[in-house]
């Protein structure tokens, strides 16, 4: 059972909307970013004073937002794995909340049912929502390697365990119907944050495979190019892959797609602070 803080931590969230995708469910999608580290990572910390003050802080938001179950799966690997809530089988401390993982079976999308609510600590990787007919819904972690299997682009084959190129293409597979789901993606890293360079002396070759998959299957302008190097546009590619799935143009919304510059954190290397992106579904 949730306890009420003293703190009113939504009042200090960077963004709050309220919404849905067109039919009869809601959601809230609600970040949280500087000046404050909100990477989850603290739970775990060997310091008790770290692990505590952030749980108290996780525990205030998990409170104001009224979140049922919290689940935060472990997408430290980048796949294409949806798992089960059932799956998500321990049961961490954040002050009087809970949140529920299983750091042993990574996995980057989960269901959401009314009072479920996604929680994950990002730095420039976009989240996104789809929802069938207004009945199932995924929150899915889109990270660049989750919508693209590195190991299939330099090698030709697979990643071993991965049953898709794309979160998306798993994600549209489980939910069964492209032509009635709706999607929503929210706040990546700006594109010209991130350059490919394609003569880059050690990862020319690799760019220069990555480049041509994503102009020759999904369009220039998913990897709009400046000189001799490319950026990926993380929302208008989501939005490729749907389209090829299947889902109509007018069912994917990016209008929340780009992270703001400024009040977040956009530095994804591990150890450096991170955002917190709880999206939680009210019905």
């Amino acid at each position: 059972m949730l306890t009420r803080t003293k703190t009113s931590w939504l009042g200090k969230a960077f963004f709050h909307h309220r919404f849905s995708l067109g039919g009869e469910s809601r959601y809230t999608a609600t970040l949280f970013g500087k000046p404050e580290n909100w990477s989850l990572s603290q739970l775990g910390h060997k310091d008790p004073v770290v692990r505590e003050q952030f749980g108290a802080r996780l525990g205030g938001v998990l409170y104001d937002l009224q979140v049922g179950n919290a689940f935060a799966p472990n997408p430290t690997k980048f796949t294409d794995r949806i798992i089960d809530a059932s799956e998500l089988t321990t049961h961490v401390a954040a002050g009087s909340a809970t949140l529920r993982r299983n750091s042993e079976r990574p996995a980057d999308g989960v269901p959401l049912e009314s009072g479920d609510a996604f929680v994950i600590s990002t730095a420039n990787c976009p989240v996104t929502l789809m929802e069938r007919s207004g009945a199932e819904a995924l929150a899915l972690h889109t990270g660049r390697e989750c919508l693209i299997d590195r190991i299939l682009v330099d090698t030709g084959r697979p990643t071993p365990g991965r049953s898709y190129h794309s979160i998306c293409f798993s994600g549209l597979v489980r939910l069964g119907d492209p032509k009635s789901t709706k999607v929503k993606v929210f706040w990546a890293e700006p594109a010209h944050r991130s350059l490919y360079d394609l003569d880059d002396p050690t990862y020319g070759s690799f760019n220069r495979k990555l480049y041509k998959l994503i102009v020759d299957r999904w369009g220039i302008a998913c990897a709009p190019k400046k000189g001799n190097a490319f950026n990926i546009a993380l929302p208008e590619l989501i939005k490729a892959q749907c389209m090829e799935m299947g889902v109509p143009a007018t069912n994917i919304d990016l209008s929340h797609g780009h992270q703001p510059m400024k009040g977040t954190h956009l530095d994804g290397t591990p150890g450096k602070p991170r955002n917190l992106f709880v999206l939680a579904r009210r019905s």
